[in-house]
């Protein structure tokens, strides 16, 4: 069952669980736990309250309203947008440096690759000459069983003992 809480007290629902039914002060650890799980209509009310309490001035205040007019809130405005402005030309200025950047780490990599096929041209150039000098060697098994024919040919001739 959901718990609710109206204007700083325990709902029906929290009484018949047997909760309590006094005010909640505003600093306790109850309040503070519940005052997320308020209705929405309490939490309109409250913002109701503050911003009538700042924007308009209490009944029976000695203090005199100011009158804003269309002028006042088109200067306002104007304020605003200009704030915006400001930041938005330091936003532009940092993507500028970023796009500077990229086009640095483009050239880098660009360089690197132009260099890393220079340096396998050369690699492949000096593997085929080492293939067409290696491409005629006899191995080293066939080397081996050519010399133990020809000593049983020079043992069996007497040639060389």
């Amino acid at each position: 069952m959901r718990r609710k809480l109206f204007c700083g007290m325990a709902s029906v629902s929290e009484r018949r669980r047997g909760g309590t039914s006094v005010l909640f002060k505003k600093g306790s650890r109850i309040f503070k736990q519940r005052v997320q799980e308020r209705d929405l209509t309490v939490s309109f009310a409250l913002n109701y309250n503050m911003i009538m309490n700042k924007f308009f001035l209490p009944a029976g205040s000695n203090m005199k309203r100011k009158n804003t007019t269309i002028e006042d809130l088109a200067i306002m405005v104007k304020k605003g947008f200009d704030g915006v402005d400001k930041k938005f030309d330091g936003v532009d200025k940092k993507f500028d440096g970023v796009d500077k950047k990229f086009d640095e780490a483009q050239k880098d990599r660009d360089g690197i690759r132009r260099e890393m096929r220079e340096g396998f041209t050369r690699v492949n150039a000096r593997l085929d000459v080492i293939e067409g000098d290696i491409k005629d060697f006899i191995g080293r098994d066939e080397f081996e069983d050519v010399l133990a024919r020809l000593k049983l040919v020079e043992k069996t001739l007497g040639l060389k003992v």
